[in-house]
């Protein structure tokens, strides 16, 4: 009779556990459900594309910040299981030149509609002000202001990068960004009075490639084909990697021959605005002189 009664005592304390054990867990519950709820309805003004312009002093840059919500491993249940919360992200991109896409981590304070975004290693960052459909604010990098933000919404769409996505996209703005510089060049090069070399015309003609990146993947790349008007039979003719900067002012590029020949190798640097690239030549004999090239 005393053994049953210690086991029926032992069931109900077991029972009574089980049901605060069960009441703990629904009151987690309810309170996830509570705190995603009220994430939700703060980020949701805010999410979607925006675009416009940062200028950094006389420079002023292209850019889009596309903000969405990605799950958040925050800790554990009462039960063990995971528990993850919504968390604000954005994806910053370079729209004047084609440069990885940054990911940020970022925040949305509604009651004084500020928006902070940054890099892990703080090496990029935005403090901005978010008023319904634009954002205006101060871009840093390493810590320090650099320049000014001001954007506003152009799509509600928004959604978490995807490799494959973002690598189409990638591409069809850097080849649209080259469209631009493809095309044949003549020109001359000239040297000081003093030099040992003599002038000479030129023909470069720009191309669109595709070559394999570091990971085995084929993006757009420009390259060149070097002629001299001296050479008719090619035997000085070159190929050559093209390096094109469009977001500096003016817009940078270099042509460095892929091949170097003992007797022969050039280099091209200058810039390039309006179909003319001005710049300097430099051989394998370190002959140096000045060029320009004239888009027909």
């Amino acid at each position: 009779m005393k053994s049953l009664k210690w086991l029926l005592t032992g069931f109900v304390a077991l029972n009574l556990a089980a049901c605060a054990f069960d009441k703990n867990s629904n009151t987690d519950t309810q309170k996830e459900l509570e705190n995603r709820a009220a994430l939700m309805e703060k980020y949701s003004p805010i999410l979607g594309v925006y675009r416009g312009t940062i200028q950094a002093g006389v420079s002023s840059q292209a850019v889009e910040l596309s903000f969405y919500t990605v799950e958040k491993k925050i800790g554990q249940t009462a039960n063990g299981e995971p528990k993850f919360l919504p968390a604000l992200m954005v994806r910053y991109r370079n729209l004047s030149n084609v440069v990885d896409d940054v990911v940020m981590e970022s925040t949305y304070l509604d009651q004084t509609s500020q928006v902070l975004m940054s890099t892990n290693d703080n090496s990029l960052g935005v403090s901005g002000i978010f008023n319904g459909e634009t954002i205006t604010g101060n871009v840093t990098r390493n810590g320090g202001i650099w320049g000014t933000i001001n954007v506003s919404l152009v799509s509600r769409e928004s959604s978490a990068p995807n490799d494959a996505n973002d690598r189409a996209e990638r591409n069809a703005r850097l080849t649209k960004i080259y469209e631009g510089v493809v095309g044949t060049y003549k020109g001359k090069v000239d040297f000081p009075h003093n030099s040992s070399a003599s002038d000479f015309n030129v023909t470069v003609t720009i191309v669109i490639d595709q070559v394999k990146d570091k990971d085995g993947y084929y993006v757009p790349a420009l390259k060149a084909d070097y002629t001299r008007e001296n050479d008719p039979a090619r035997n000085l003719a070159l190929a050559m990697d093209v390096d094109y900067k469009p977001d500096t002012v003016p817009p940078y590029i270099s042509l460095v021959s892929n091949e170097v020949r003992a007797e022969y190798s050039v280099t091209i640097a200058g810039t390039i605005n309006n179909g003319v690239i001005d710049g300097t030549f430099t051989n394998k004999r370190a002959q140096r002189g000045t060029v320009r090239l004239v888009k027909r």
